[in-house]
């Protein structure tokens, strides 16, 4: 990918792990993994989204003053109408502990990932829409489809998160199987639901 260096320095160190298996999140530790692995995608993204617009490849953060939030959602995160994604990415900065970072993380993710802030967002780096408002350079492009990626990211380990440990608590599921001698056994295990259940 076509990178400014600066660009490349700034976020290429942060890797974001998960086991390959995923019978390996299933057992003990499963859900600290999938946490730990949400706040270093939110690292990624704040990495992102921090850069100094400077020198080339680098973020310009008025690019955020051009999203503007739902009202729905300024009324549920106790923003005001009318505010901006850069208002959330500074109540973001102003957070101390990880879960308040992550309500805002959320919105912020959710429009960075929405395509239809994709060109803004690509504008944002090096000037684009400022010097050269007709055209987006392909390291601008790839520097936006970092920060997509990352918050598409962000967005599928919180879906996970939700679906497996929250509303189905996989672990506990499988644990209560285990003793209870159904789960692992070769050939796969039956199901039976009760009578007038869907």
């Amino acid at each position: 990918m076509k990178l400014d260096e600066d660009f490349k320095e700034a976020v290429g160190g942060i890797l974001v792990e998960l086991p390959s298996d995923p019978n390996a999140l299933v057992g003990s530790g499963g859900l600290e993994t999938v946490n730990i692995a949400i706040r270093q995608q939110s690292d990624m993204l704040n990495e992102v989204l921090k850069q100094p617009a400077e020198g080339p490849g680098l973020f310009n953060m008025a690019s955020l003053d051009n999203i503007q939030i739902d009202e729905s959602h300024a009324k549920a995160f106790g923003f005001d109408s009318g505010d901006s994604l850069k208002d959330v990415y500074d109540a973001y900065q102003l957070a101390v502990t990880d879960e308040d970072k992550e309500q805002y993380m959320d919105l912020i993710a959710h429009y960075v990932a929405d395509p239809n802030n994709t060109e803004m967002l690509s504008r944002g780096f090096s000037g684009a829409g400022f010097l050269k408002p007709w055209k987006i350079s392909e390291k601008e492009k790839n520097a936006a489809r970092i920060m997509v990626g990352s918050a598409r990211t962000y967005n599928k380990l919180k879906r996970l998160r939700k679906e497996h440990f929250i509303d189905f608590p996989i672990s506990t599921s499988v644990g209560v199987l285990s003793q209870s001698g159904m789960y692992g056994q070769q050939g796969g295990m039956t199901m039976n639901w009760p009578t007038g259940q869907p």
